[in-house]
């Protein structure tokens, strides 16, 4: 569901989509795709990562190559985030909410309730840290 909804979000932007990378979750795998993305756009100038593990690799890489233009944001705001270098901008969902709606629909699912009541949206929190920055154009 994230990369559906970061295509859209691109795509009514009107930006690139063709820098997307699967890895396996893990920092190592954040590494190797900031890697691919930097050799096949030397000019991006912010990376989003699927989960704050991810970021950690991509950091790690912009940190080797002393890329420091190049912003980084992230999704599951886990506590350690505050604590990487540069600090990780992420995006906090509310997992219990998001567990008490999908359950309802699989419960509604289940039972044949028609599912037009159901809604995509819920809250978010955004802790802006130091992995981003002004876009400079």
């Amino acid at each position: 569901e994230r990369l559906v909804g970061w295509k859209k979000t691109m795509l009514k932007a009107k930006l690139k989509t063709d820098l997307c990378f699967e890895g396996n979750w893990s920092a190592s795998s954040g590494y190797f795709m900031a890697q691919e993305i930097v050799a096949k756009d030397r000019k991006v100038s912010a990376i989003y990562a699927a989960s704050d593990l991810i970021a950690l690799g991509v950091l790690k890489f912009l940190n080797d190559r002393r890329l420091k233009d190049i912003s980084v944001i992230s999704t599951d705001a886990m506590e350690e985030s505050e604590f990487y270098f540069p600090s990780l901008t992420t995006i906090k969902y509310d997992y219990e909410e998001l567990g008490r709606r999908y359950f309802h629909l699989l419960l509604n699912a289940i039972a044949k309730k028609p599912l037009s009541t159901y809604t995509n949206s819920f809250r978010v929190e955004l802790s802006i840290r130091d992995s981003t920055r002004k876009y400079k154009g």
